[in-house]
């Protein structure tokens, strides 16, 4: 199994990531009501609260590169630290969070 491995992004890097990579898989960690005012086109929802419960729902992604976000940045860190210790290999961080986005959003 590959060393897991987490790369920091910017809002820049990851609308370059988005468009690249084709089975990137987008989790958002902020609130249903959060998500519903605006997410990333195709971003998956699964509130930071409620993730280590439905982990076992993602693993299907396990191959895919991801992408996790929240808001600013301060929810997506548990949510890598809970990506990691499931063994998923490659996980892109949008450190920034969604309020740095500059481009168009999802509702």
């Amino acid at each position: 199994m590959p060393t897991p491995r987490v790369i920091n992004v910017g809002v820049q890097q990851a609308q370059k990531i988005i468009k690249e990579e084709k089975d990137l898989i987008i989790i958002d960690v902020r609130t249903s009501e959060e998500y519903n005012h605006g997410h990333l086109r195709g971003a998956k929802l699964y509130p930071l609260e409620q993730l280590s419960k439905k982990i076992l729902a993602l693993e299907k992604y396990k191959k895919y590169p991801i992408l996790v976000y929240c808001s600013s940045g301060g929810r997506s860190p548990s949510a890598v630290k809970i990506f990691l210790s499931h063994g998923f290999p490659k996980i892109y961080h949008m450190h920034q969070g969604i309020s740095a986005w500059p481009y168009n959003l999802e509702r």
